[in-house]
C-alpha cells in the first residue's frame, strides 16, 4: 500500500488511525503501525 499527501514522516513505533474505503464494503478505519520491514520480507527467492 503506497500512503500519498502524508503531513508528516512515518516514526517507527508510532500509531495512526487510516480510513480505508472498499468499492463494496464502504468505509474501515484500522490503527497502523510504523515498522520497519523484516529482512525476510526483502528477500526474494524461486524455489523450483
Amino acid at each position: 500500500m503506497l500512503l500519498k499527501g502524508l503531513e508528516t514522516p512515518l516514526v517507527e513505533g508510532k500509531r495512526f488511525t487510516l480510513r480505508l474505503r472498499f468499492e463494496r464494503a464502504g468505509e474501515r478505519e484500522v490503527t497502523v503501525w510504523v515498522q520497519q520491514p523484516r529482512a525476510a520480507a526483502h528477500a526474494h527467492t524461486h524455489d523450483h
